[in-house]
């Protein structure tokens, strides 16, 4: 590969990580609002959350509120979600909210989505606003939201995806990638069997040093992993698939065909 490749960004289950080449340089990570940030911004803007004290080791995990202090520029977005439209089946939608306030928690700007999180017949657990940035590029701020939903039993199903914002110097916010899902993880007991056969394909994005109308192109590489146990002598086996791709911004949003990627079996 002759591109030169500047940060890599890992997305698991339970983070989104950072890891620099020896070609990149530094770029801080965005800082997650303390519990006294975040209940003086639900009091001041009237927001009727609940926020309860979360331990440190939980601050990053999915909720129905999101905080973050995006750096250089110190400004603070904080994300929430509310009840959207249910159907006569009682099928729940989600709404997203955002504030971009400045580092004094003066609003800058606010942002709403109708039905971001429609219902997929899967449980939605919550958000999260990731830590690392998802730009490199001086005067240029990009972040990502990521929300999760599962399903417990048998089979169990879990897929998490991720939002890309882009922020202006005005506070302005510009959806710019729609839903990618990141993570999808599927698993179904054997009864006669001790393993259980399990689904899950890991995506991993990567920042390049080439842009397409003014952000930086996106390499995805995704593997897929298939553990399964043979169903008359309980043999376990193991197999791994991988792909990758190029996803570019067309000046609007960031494309990607989900047809071209690994597919789940859906267990």
């Amino acid at each position: 590969m002759t591109m030169q490749l500047q940060f890599i960004f890992l997305v698991f289950l339970s983070a989104i990580s950072l890891m620099t080449s020896s070609q990149s340089f530094a770029v801080e990570k965005h800082t997650l609002c303390s519990d006294k940030e975040i209940q003086q911004i639900n009091q001041k803007y009237s927001l009727k959350l609940k926020p309860e004290p979360i331990p440190d080791d939980e601050k990053n995990t999915f909720n129905n509120y999101a905080c973050i202090k995006i750096k250089p520029e110190n400004k603070i977005i904080f994300a929430y979600i509310s009840n959207g439209s249910s159907d006569s089946y009682k099928n729940q939608d989600y709404n997203l909210s955002m504030l971009v306030l400045d580092a004094h928690q003066k609003l800058l700007n606010r942002f709403h989505q109708k039905d971001f999180i429609e219902f997929s017949g899967l449980e939605f657990e919550g958000i999260r606003l990731e830590n690392v940035p998802f730009s490199t590029l001086k005067n240029t701020t990009v972040f990502g939201l990521s929300s999760t939903e599962r399903k417990l039993g048998d089979p169990g199903i879990s897929n998490h995806s991720l939002n890309l914002f882009q922020i202006s110097s005005s506070g302005k916010i510009q959806r710019i990638l729609y839903q990618f899902p990141f993570y999808i993880y599927s698993s179904l007991s054997r009864r006669q069997c001790h393993d259980a056969t399990t689904d899950l394909i890991e995506r991993k994005l990567i920042l390049t040093d080439q842009l397409s109308h003014g952000l930086q192109n996106i390499i995805v590489k995704e593997t897929k992993t298939v553990h399964g146990s043979e169903y008359k002598t309980c043999k376990s086996s193991e197999n791994k698939y991988k792909r990758q791709h190029i996803m570019k911004f067309d000046g609007v949003k960031y494309i990607f065909n989900e047809a071209f990627f690994l597919q789940s079996d859906g267990i």
